[in-house]
C-alpha cells in the first residue's frame, strides 16, 4: 500500500536519517529548496507492509497541468526508494497502482527498479572510491592531472571554502551564469542559490568552494552532503584562467578534505554521454563510470523534448541578461 504525504513528515525524516542509502537529494532541505524556488507540488510517497508498518519511502513532485506527471526528483541525477524489506517486482507494482489510482500520466523514477519499464537514461555516473588516506586516493589522478595540479598551485592559486552567502550568490553565481551560457544552456533562478544556500550550505547539508587568482575567484564548485555522502551538483569557471588549472587544484583539495573529514562516497554526479571531455576530467581523477538507468511507468510511452541545438548556440551569442532571464521564466520547465 502507499500514502502521501508532507515533505517534512517526521516520519519521512527519521527514514533518510537511518537509510544507508539517502542521499542528499533525500533530505527534507533538498524538496522543500526545489517546492520553493519552482513551485511544485511537492509530497513523500510512503510504502506501507500489510500490517501498516513503514517498508520504505521516496519523494517526488508533480508536474504538468493538462498532462500531470510524477518525477522522483526533477534536477536530480539519482534519486532511489528508500526500503526495507520489499523486493524489486513488489516495489514497482505498488508505484504504478499508486499512480494509477491518481490519474497521474506517467511516473519517472530516477532509478533502475530492475523491471521492464525501464528506459536507458542518456546519461553515465562517476563515482570516486576513498579512504582516509588522501595521498592514496591522488595517486590514482593520470599524471597529466597531478601535473596540473602544481601548475596551479606555482601560480599561487587559493583555495578555500565559503563562508557567508554572498561567496554563493555573488562569487560563484557569477562564474555558474558564465558557464552556462558558454555551454548554451539556461541558468537556473538566482533565488534558487539564495535558497540553497539558506535551506542546504548553512545548515551543513552542503558547502561551496572556490578558488582565488589574487582578490578573483576564477573557478567554484558546489557540493551536497547527506551523512557519509557527498555529491557534486554544479562546477563552474572562469575561461580566461582555464591556463591556470585553477578546477584541478579545486578537486585535489575537495579530495583531500573528504578523506580527513570522513566521508566514504564521493560522487561526481552524472554527465551526459556525448559529453566526452566532462568524462575525461572525471575519469582523470580516478573516478568509476557507469550507465544510468531511470524507471518510468506511464500507460502510454512518453514524448522525451531535449534542448534544440539551435537554442544552445542563440544562448551561447545572447547577453548574460537574456541567460538569466529566460532561467528566470523557464527553467522549472526543463526539470
Amino acid at each position: 500500500m502507499t500514502r502521501e504525504t508532507s515533505i517534512d513528515d517526521p516520519i519521512w525524516s527519521a527514514l533518510v536519517t537511518s537509510h544507508p542509502d539517502a542521499l542528499p537529494f533525500h533530505h527534507p532541505a533538498s524538496a522543500v529548496l526545489l517546492a520553493d524556488t519552482y513551485d511544485f507540488r511537492s509530497f513523500v510517497l510512503m510504502l506501507e507492509g500489510p500490517d501498516g508498518t513503514l517498508v520504505g519511502g521516496l519523494p517526488c513532485r508533480e508536474m504538468g497541468l493538462r498532462r500531470r506527471r510524477w518525477v522522483s526528483l526533477p534536477f536530480t541525477e539519482v534519486c532511489a526508494p528508500l526500503v526495507h524489506g520489499i523486493r524489486g517486482h513488489e516495489l514497482d507494482e505498488h508505484l504504478d497502482a499508486a499512480r494509477l489510482v491518481a490519474s497521474v500520466s506517467s511516473f519517472e523514477i530516477r532509478h533502475d527498479l530492475g523491471r521492464s519499464a525501464i528506459t536507458p537514461a542518456p546519461y553515465v555516473e562517476h563515482k570516486l572510491a576513498l579512504s582516509p588516506d588522501a595521498d592514496s586516493v591522488q595517486a590514482r589522478f593520470r599524471p597529466s592531472v597531478r601535473r596540473n595540479i602544481q601548475i596551479a598551485r606555482r601560480a599561487g592559486l587559493v583555495f578555500r571554502w565559503a563562508e557567508e552567502e554572498r561567496d554563493l550568490t555573488e562569487k560563484y553565481y557569477e562564474l555558474h551564469l558564465a558557464t552556462r551560457r558558454r555551454l548554451g544552456l539556461p541558468v537556473q533562478p538566482h533565488r534558487f542559490f539564495r535558497q540553497l544556500w539558506q535551506r542546504m550550505i548553512d545548515n551543513k547539508l552542503g558547502h561551496v568552494c572556490l578558488v582565488h587568482a589574487g582578490s578573483k575567484a576564477i573557478a567554484g564548485a558546489v557540493f551536497l552532503r547527506c551523512k557519509q555522502t557527498l555529491m557534486y551538483k554544479f562546477g563552474a569557471s572562469d575561461a580566461r584562467f582555464w591556463s591556470l588549472r585553477a578546477n584541478n587544484l579545486l578537486f585535489a583539495e575537495a579530495v583531500t578534505w573528504v578523506c580527513e573529514n570522513g566521508v566514504e562516497h564521493f560522487h561526481f554526479g552524472r554527465g551526459e554521454l556525448e559529453a566526452t571531455s566532462l568524462h575525461c576530467f572525471k575519469l582523470g581523477r580516478g573516478a568509476q563510470q557507469s550507465s544510468l538507468r531511470y524507471t518510468m511507468l506511464a500507460s502510454a510511452t512518453p514524448r522525451v523534448t531535449a534542448l534544440p541545438m539551435f537554442a544552445r548556440n542563440a544562448f551561447r551569442h545572447s547577453p548574460r541578461w537574456v541567460t538569466r532571464a529566460v532561467g528566470e521564466a523557464l527553467y522549472r520547465y526543463t526539470a
